[in-house]
């Protein structure tokens, strides 16, 4: 239904890059259940391939509490 996500501190050393996130989702399961909030963090390791783009190449989430 919903997601929120703010990147931070994003770094960028030759090939290498890194940032961090902070999320907010809503998500409505199937067959009426009810909706789920979730927040967390997330931390993202890239590296830049030869054909230009950037490909994740570790990522981290935790959940973390409502701000």
């Amino acid at each position: 239904m919903k997601q929120e996500m703010e990147f931070h501190d994003i770094h960028v050393c030759g090939e290498w890059a890194s940032e961090w996130a902070s999320e907010h989702q809503v998500v409505q399961p199937p067959d009426g259940k009810p909706v789920i909030e979730t927040y967390g963090k997330m931390a993202l390791v890239l590296h830049l391939e030869a054909n230009g783009e950037w490909k994740v190449q570790q990522e981290m989430w935790n959940a973390a509490p409502k701000p």
